[in-house]
């Protein structure tokens, strides 16, 4: 097995992991506090949505092939609906293993990940 597709698995085996008896941050940490964002108490700017339209755009892959490299974690006809939605309605472990494969097709970093604006 390749080492690229032993990375798939782990992250895969990582987003599956099951999450019973985890206590969120707001339960380990106490209130939430301004100033825990950072360490100079910037305001914190919440990113821009990601644009699946333009990010499975630029792959340059057909649906089939983004299925092959998912290992089969999602649909051709699921891919052909985020391909064609304006703004796809994906899971977080989708979108996530959508922007791997974007990586590996572009060779750009995850901070070069396509946005969308924000409407109204």
């Amino acid at each position: 097995m390749s080492e690229e597709r032993t990375e798939w698995r782990d992250l895969i085996a990582q987003l599956e992991r099951p999450r019973k008896g985890r206590k969120g941050l707001a339960a380990q940490r106490g209130p939430f506090k301004p100033s825990d964002c950072s360490a100079s108490n910037a305001p914190f700017v919440m990113p821009l949505p990601i644009d699946f339209v333009a990010l499975i755009a630029e792959m340059g892959l057909s649906d089939k092939e983004i299925v092959r490299e998912a290992q089969g974690y999602f649909s051709e006809s699921s891919v052909r609906a985020w391909r064609k939605a304006a703004s796809p309605n994906l899971q977080h472990f989708n979108g996530e293993l959508l922007i791997r494969i974007w990586q590996d097709a572009t060779g750009k970093g995850r901070d070069q990940v396509p946005r969308r604006a924000l409407e109204g």
